[in-house]
């Protein structure tokens, strides 16, 4: 569905557009605090570039609050695994850059994708920079069974939340010690019915 949805909002334009719509409908529905989650996509035919990506998404975001909707946004600009680590890299540094220019609208960053591609060891080194740099961290952990080294190495990072970790669970093949380690530390938690807003390529996920 996203693939679809990326090759219909190609342009800074569509991407101003979408955020509106998403901004609009959240605030229609009485949300007063909204965080989106996007990717931001390599440059394609229409010049639009990563940086002008974030660039539009932060443009819908003000020109909604100069329309006075009565909702709080915030952006959190995810690393996809399957870019690998060099392209998290590259993200970090320009979530960094737009969290130092944007007064706390880029809050912060957001690894999610096919959780069966990548390890986590390998976005150790840039997730560590943008927890240095001050950038939140949501990590979406544990969403298939039997990963529980990969979870471990990425709860060691004291994530400011947990998406989804649909396995944590030691009833679906999880592990208490897991469970145990979340619990300790305090790290919230946010379940796939409650991240999800249908259609829009870019997600709602509950305040860091």
């Amino acid at each position: 569905m996203f693939q679809t949805i990326h090759q219909l909002t190609s342009s800074p334009e569509d991407i101003l557009m979408v955020t509106k719509d998403v901004i609009k409908e959240f605030a229609d529905d009485g949300v007063k605090y909204l965080e989106l989650r996007s990717t931001p996509r390599r440059e394609n035919a229409t010049g639009m570039t990563k940086k002008t990506y974030v660039e539009s998404i932060l443009e819908g975001i003000k020109q909604s609050k100069q329309e006075n909707l009565d909702i709080d946004v915030r952006y959190l600009i995810t690393v996809d695994r399957r870019g690998g680590p060099l392209v998290a890299k590259e993200t970090v540094k320009l979530a960094e850059e737009f969290f130092l220019s944007t007064e706390g609208i880029v809050l912060g960053l957001d690894l999610s994708g096919d959780p069966t591609v990548g390890q986590a060891k390998d976005f150790m080194e840039p997730l560590l920079e943008a927890k240095k740099a001050g950038l939140k961290l949501a990590l979406h952990l544990s969403e298939i069974p039997n990963q529980k080294k990969e979870t471990q190495i990425l709860l060691d990072l004291l994530p400011d939340r947990i998406g989804h970790g649909t396995f944590l669970n030691s009833g679906e093949r999880g592990s208490l010690d897991l469970v145990d380690f979340v619990r300790q530390h305090r790290i919230p938690l946010v379940t796939v019915k409650e991240s999800y807003h249908g259609g829009s390529g870019i997600t709602l996920e509950h305040g860091l």
